[in-house]
């Protein structure tokens, strides 16, 4: 009479060998994703996220650049939403880092 001690071996052999192949393709696949071309235009993106500000669980303020031109946009888990253009870098301070100090007050 047969016993279910080979039977069961005999399918966890086949198995093991199917698991490691795939294995070892997922480790391939991932270590040369940047070699392989899958997508061309991937690498040269013209959108590029310049600065990510986390603001609570899942949400996020964006400076996207697009075309040369910046972008603030939240992002969450229900979408992006955009809130306006950049058109300016950074202004300066109105007033001076430095003020004098009075003389008449020595």
């Amino acid at each position: 009479m047969p016993t279910a001690a080979p039977t069961l071996a005999a399918l966890l052999g086949p198995l093991a060998v199917i698991a490691t192949f795939w294995l070892a393709a997922l480790y391939l696949i991932k270590k040369f994703r940047s070699r392989i071309n899958l997508r061309p235009d991937a690498t040269r993106s013209v959108i590029k996220i310049i600065a990510a500000k986390p603001l609570a669980w899942q949400s996020s303020l964006l400076i996207v650049e697009a075309e040369g031109q910046r972008f603030l946009v939240a992002a969450s888990r229900n979408g992006l939403t955009p809130i306006g253009a950049l058109d300016h870098p950074a202004a300066p301070h109105p007033f001076p880092l430095t003020v004098p100090f009075p003389e008449s007050v020595l």
